[in-house]
């Protein structure tokens, strides 16, 4: 269930964030690019799509927290989850973007969007990676207390 609600809610903010910076033109990219995946190349996502898309991003936040515990869950630290999120990016804009052509691929575009966007998918990575990781060894911490009470 914290896992669900990790990602739920990292995919959320970060979407946000990415909403943002599309917003006040830090990056050409907004969270809309989930919906122009499935559009026409010349589709640009209005205002209410760049929302849905944050929603759907919210959703799809979920399932790379749930791949993050599947991939990465015995890591301590800030490190595993810097990696994942550059291991997404790299994911999304250069082995994706060929199949949508929607997408930019990170040769075209600019280079205020490649920071913004890596740096985006970088701390979205480290926070479910801390956050999943952080809630997975306090369980483990829990159960060995818990057993070892029984022993008393």
């Amino acid at each position: 269930m914290n896992v669900t609600l990790i990602g739920l809610f990292g995919g959320l903010f970060f979407s946000l964030l990415g909403y943002a910076a599309y917003y006040f033109h830090f990056t050409e990219v907004g969270p809309g690019l989930t919906i122009s995946m499935w559009m026409s190349e010349e589709f640009e996502p209005t205002a209410l799509g760049e929302w849905i898309s944050v929603f759907l991003n919210g959703i799809l936040g979920i399932g790379a927290a749930f791949l993050y515990r599947v991939l990465f869950i015995r890591f301590k630290g800030p490190t595993a989850g810097v990696f994942y999120g550059v291991i997404l990016w790299v994911i999304i804009f250069q082995f994706i973007s060929p199949l949508f052509p929607a997408i930019k691929g990170i040769l075209s575009m600019s280079f205020h969007s490649i920071v913004t966007t890596l740096c985006l998918y970088i701390v979205f990575g480290l926070f479910v990676g801390y956050s999943v990781s952080f809630d997975y060894h306090e369980r483990l911490k829990s159960e060995e207390l818990s057993k070892k009470e029984e022993l008393w």
